[in-house]
């Protein structure tokens, strides 16, 4: 009888702290999982944000690349018309 009521003691302290201990790893693990997710979304915004500008940069070098190649253009035909007039 003794060892009945130890035990129902025992059972009355351990179960509480097992079960809370349990409780508090799970809420822990959730806590984790929230901010990795917040993590990876706002690193997914970021990098989207980094597409963006390196989009916006490669326009603006395909769009001077198109007055390079009109400049050059307009050297090659200047340099052709100094040419005829040196032979004329």
């Amino acid at each position: 009888m003794i060892m009945a009521d130890w035990s129902s003691i025992a059972n009355f302290l351990v179960f509480p702290t097992v079960a809370g201990a349990s409780a508090s790893v799970a809420f822990y693990l959730i806590r984790i999982v929230i901010e990795d997710h917040s993590r990876i979304a706002a690193n997914e915004t970021y990098i989207q944000n980094f597409d963006k500008h390196f989009d916006k940069i490669d326009q603006e070098l395909g769009d001077i690349k198109n007055e390079l190649k009109e400049l050059q253009i307009m050297i090659e035909r200047s340099l052709i018309g100094t040419t005829e007039a040196e032979e004329s």
